[in-house]
């Protein structure tokens, strides 16, 4: 029944299901509410109004208002004082988009079933009240400020840049997505501002939330955060590190951003950062660098198949040598990574004079190396191949040797995501060296040496990576001392040796626009190692050495260790 009342339109008749606002409705100014014949199914009534003024009133009972139709519009929610009343649930159905605007003081929960709810003033949905995001429903936040009282989000939740939802009670997520707005160029700012939006939370967190970082806003030249990042979230009740989570890899420039959890200190409550670090193929080709260069060391520089060459003459010698090393290190921003080598190296050599000897030597190394960093672990294996020639001369205790060669590893890099990136590290490797050894009483005698190196191989601008920039030293030095016993005779010759190894630039960077990367694992190296020399026959000597090695300067350490056979005819 439909009663006119000076000249307004009241619906008298009591409407259980819903009030469905279409994309042509309009609010014409003095004119009568337009025909609202209610539409009965199963026993509930459905209005569609399309366009009139007019209070509307529900009366009693659980009745709904819905906003939707196919297309998108504008509500301005301080009508719901004033044109509608006295209904109880609130609805956003349909695919279309709408919009709250205005003040409403109306104790309104709203439920988000179908397509978008836009807050976008800050007193569209009152304080006191909630929302619940269906999935598949989208509920976005562009004004300001928003309070809310909870939040039960099985959909999506989007935050706009610059805008900060505020939650007096809790927040329940239903493997619910959450959008925030981020702009990095200016991520050295880590508060809330401009072009930060922000989630309060003055409960708990309840359930699984992932997190999607929208980078679109000013994210041409990214850059690093300071601290412990943008605060994005914070928690005053309980939470875990799973209640907000990334749902896909934030990557912009030269670094990677990741969503941490900073427990809150003497209470339950914590805040959620993003933190910049170096994206992982930058990580990538430095270790891949480091660990490089630690396996042309074992294989080429300092292999023991070579040593004791005086008083050979003229004679053929060859020898066989296999090695075995670990080392661990750690990069910058929190990168490390764990090597594993072993490999076989040979050669052959005769003098040219009594005083000269010439010869030639390779090797072949395998890697594997496990490579943690903050966004989660890699992995690095790699094969690498040296060839070398080489001259040393020998007068007395004096002894000079120079080499050159080549060296080429093939590098498999399997990403966080499990996704395989080849490259090769190659190019020119040389050592000039030389050594003096002082007779003591028998039976002792001290050799010392210093050797300088260098290191041309690299993986080249773009490796792992398109645009991204090596910038390394080709250049190291090692000082020795060794300390060797005849105490047994010439066939059974104990040693211990020190040494001091150390780059001259560093350690291996890798540049990507702002973004760097960054292993010293060879800056002042120092190493102790034990070994001894046995003949086993006129001609045949079996050798073996086994050290460690720790880095003054940087969290660097390992183990090395190495055994052959050489003869002589």
């Amino acid at each position: 029944m439909v009663e006119k009342l000076m000249t307004k339109t009241i619906f008298t008749r009591r409407i259980r299901t819903s009030l469905l606002l279409g994309a042509a409705w309009l609010v014409t100014s003095g004119a009568a509410l337009a025909v609202c014949p209610p539409t009965t199914t199963a026993g509930d009534d459905t209005c569609l109004i399309e366009s009139g003024t007019g209070p509307l009133d529900a009366q009693a009972g659980n009745d709904t208002f819905a906003l939707g139709g196919p297309g998108s519009f504008t509500f301005n929610t301080a009508r719901l004082g004033t044109d509608f009343l006295n209904f109880e649930l609130f609805r956003k159905v349909g695919p279309s988009i709408v919009t709250l605007t205005g003040v409403t003081g109306q104790a309104v929960d709203w439920t988000v079933e179908q397509g978008t709810l836009i807050v976008s003033q800050q007193q569209a949905i009152n304080a006191a009240r909630s929302a619940v995001v269906q999935a598949g429903a989208f509920f976005e936040v562009t004004a300001p400020t928003l309070v809310m009282n909870t939040l039960n989000n099985a959909g999506s939740t989007v935050l706009a840049a610059a805008t900060n939802l505020q939650i007096a009670q809790w927040v329940k997520s239903g493997n619910g997505a959450l959008t925030l707005g981020v702009g990095l160029d200016t991520a050295s700012q880590p508060e809330h501002g401009q072009l930060r939006s922000l989630l309060d939370i003055a409960g708990n967190a309840v359930g699984d939330t992932l997190v999607t970082i929208n980078t679109a806003l000013q994210s041409a030249n990214p850059s690093a955060t300071s601290g412990q990042g943008i605060r994005l979230i914070t928690v005053a009740g309980t939470s875990t590190a799973d209640s907000f989570r990334l749902a896909n890899r934030v990557v912009e420039g030269g670094f990677e951003y990741i969503l941490e959890r900073s427990a809150n200190l003497g209470g339950p409550g914590a805040t959620f950062f993003l933190r910049s670090v170096p994206r992982e193929e930058l990580v990538a080709n430095t270790v891949a660098l480091a660990v490089n260069r630690a396996t042309l060391q074992a294989l080429s520089f300092f292999d023991q198949g070579a040593d004791a060459a005086e008083g050979l003459g003229t004679r053929l010698r060859a020898w066989i040598t296999a090695h075995g090393q670990t080392t661990r290190a750690a990069g910058d921003a929190g990168a490390r990574f764990n090597d594993d080598m072993i490999g076989v190296t040979a050669g052959v050599d005769t003098g040219f004079t009594s005083n000269i000897r010439v010869g030639i030597k390779g090797g072949w190394g395998e890697n594997s190396v496990d490579l943690k960093m903050p966004q989660g672990n890699g992995k690095l294996d790699g094969t690498t191949y040296v060839a070398q020639l080489y001259a040393q001369f020998i007068s007395g205790p004096l002894m000079l040797d120079a080499s050159a060669g080549y060296a080429s590893t093939d590098w498999d890099f399997r990403t966080v995501a499990g996704v395989r990136i080849s490259e090769s590290i190659d190019g020119i490797i040389a050592a000039i060296g030389a050594a003096y050894r002082f007779e003591f009483p028998e039976p002792v005698s001290l050799t010392v040496a210093a050797n300088l190196l260098y290191d041309g191989t690299s993986c080249g601008d773009g490796c792992f990576l398109g645009g991204i920039q090596e910038k390394t030293s080709d250049w190291f030095g090692r000082l020795s001392a060794k300390l060797e016993s005849k105490a047994f005779g010439d066939e059974f010759r104990p040693y211990l040796s020190v040494s001091l190894t150390d780059d001259f630039g560093g350690g291996q960077k890798a540049l990507f626009g702002q973004g760097a990367a960054k292993v010293n694992a060879q800056g002042a190296v120092f190493g102790l190692n034990a070994g001894l020399n046995v003949a086993v026959a006129p001609n045949a000597a079996f050798f073996a050495e086994a050290g460690l090695t720790r880095s003054l300067e940087a969290d660097v350490d390992g183990y090395r260790a190495q055994a052959g056979f050489r003869v002589t005819w």
